[in-house]
């Protein structure tokens, strides 16, 4: 798994590069996993389209991830993944 995990990574070598590795992931994969059922790269992907500054899709995103795992992490937990949306969203990336 390293050699392939290291492929992988070896394949993103800047913040744009990401898009296609996220949509990628959207596509079920060999087992029949969507975007949806992999909880952490669904919500990397949603501060991903905010920093991207597609705020429109990455809130619809958002509101689907909350909506599945309300009831997998305290409230505190959603509460500041929800604080640190919006500040995400209120600071696009940029290149220098």
């Amino acid at each position: 798994m390293l050699p392939k995990a290291l492929r992988y990574f070896d394949s993103v070598r800047g913040f744009r590069d990401l898009s296609s590795k996220f949509e990628e992931a959207a596509h079920p994969n060999d087992w029949g996993w969507t975007l949806e059922m992999q909880p952490q790269v669904h919500l990397a992907y949603v501060f991903y389209l905010s920093k991207s500054g597609r705020e429109s899709e990455a809130r619809q995103m958002m509101s689907a991830w909350l909506s599945r795992n309300f009831n997998v992490y305290r409230p505190e937990t959603l509460e500041r993944i929800s604080q640190l949306f919006e500040e995400a969203t209120e600071s696009p990336f940029t290149l220098q």
